[in-house]
């Protein structure tokens, strides 16, 4: 099943929150829709689910409209981001409720052990909601969806709340579950981990449009736009002020040095380069040699978490976030006031400063 969404528009109370939306899914695909909280996630699920009336667009279903259809003849199946399960019911029953049978019927019956069993909630099902932790709460409401076996899947922040364990587990049951049931799957969330580690392809909400619909890959290594660059990663990508003067790229303060072998860049205008936490590392010294970007900054914070080390500094007002090794980390001093940090130049981003868009020339052979 293709999910078709076409110049979707929507306010509330008087408030933009989607103007213009487009996106076009491919059958059987896992689509994230990444964006922070508020920025129409949500709205966007219920007027795919019929939920919530769009101001105006479109809705297609495999190039069919269903916009004015209602919810039940849409057939969607939707889990919400608080849990969708009667208090005064078991899992099981509350699971079967408006399936129009019960487990006498064998073929519900065969469903549910397989939602139940690809869920690891089997020996959940005799239990009340207010006897289940929050991880198998969003198990069984997962698994209440699947038993729908709807060909449209709308996940609506189903990991969010969750310790790290269940975050994990529930990633695998939903993979699971699209990859052996056919149908498309659409999941919102503000976290870009999530988003890479689950999506075929992610779509960046920003201000009500999507502003990049790509692989993760894709997004992560060719953002579009600013917003793109920035809606993943913790921290953020880190960003620099800068000019285009005579096809030469000159940053705004003498501390943040770059040297690029391709240099066509176009018309004089002021940009922003991008680099990510990741590809900027702590070196002992300089190195002219070397291509890319050389940033010299007061380090504030260094720490260590699962995967090294990482190291946030300052260059007046501007916060920088970068990693270290421990040959580095070992060989500074207390009274060290200075660090500095490269990235190689495949590994920077310019951006219009004033339209946010990609400049694609930095880097370019």
């Amino acid at each position: 099943m293709r999910v078709q969404l076409r110049q979707i528009a929507l306010s509330i109370a008087g408030r933009s929150v989607l103007e213009g939306l487009d996106l076009s899914t491919d059958e059987n695909e896992y689509v994230v829709i990444l964006g922070p909280s508020g920025c129409g996630k949500t709205s966007t699920l219920r007027i795919i689910a019929g939920l919530q009336k769009a101001d105006r667009g479109e809705v297609r279903f495999n190039d069919t409209p269903v916009t004015a259809k209602p919810p039940r003849e849409r057939g969607v199946a939707m889990v919400f981001q608080h849990d969708a399960l009667y208090p005064h019911l078991t899992v099981e029953k509350s699971i079967l409720l408006g399936l129009g049978g019960g487990t006498r019927d064998p073929d519900l019956s065969s469903r549910l052990k397989a939602a139940a069993e690809m869920t690891q909630i089997a020996g959940l099902l005799d239990r009340f909601p207010d006897q289940l932790s929050g991880g198998e709460l969003r198990r069984a409401a997962v698994a209440k969806a699947i038993v729908r076996r709807s060909p449209v899947r709308l996940l609506d922040e189903p990991l969010s709340a969750l310790d790290a364990s269940a975050r994990h587990l529930l990633q695998d049951d939903l993979l699971r579950w699209h990859r052996k049931v056919p149908g498309t799957t659409i999941h919102v969330t503000h976290d870009g981990y999530e988003a890479m580690r689950m999506a075929d392809r992610m779509a960046i909400l920003h201000q009500g449009r999507i502003v990049q619909f790509d692989s993760p890959d894709k997004i992560y290594h060719e953002p579009t736009s600013l917003a793109a660059a920035c809606a993943i990663g913790s921290p953020s990508m880190n960003l620099f002020p800068a000019r285009i003067e005579s096809n030469s790229l000159v940053m705004s303060d003498p501390r943040i040095r770059v040297a690029l072998e391709h240099s066509s860049f176009g018309p004089d205008c002021d940009v922003v380069l991008g680099v990510r936490p990741e590809s900027l590392r702590a070196v002992s010294g300089e190195e002219p040699s070397l291509r890319g970007l050389q940033v010299t900054a007061n380090p504030v914070e260094i720490r260590r978490d699962i995967y090294g080390w990482r190291v946030r500094a300052e260059i007046d007002q501007l916060t920088i976030h970068g990693e270290m090794n421990n040959a580095v980390t070992d060989g500074l001093s207390d009274s060290e006031k200075t660090i500095r940090l490269r990235a190689d130049e495949s590994q920077l981003h310019l951006f219009d400063a004033s339209t946010g868009q990609r400049l694609k020339e930095i880097g370019a052979t």
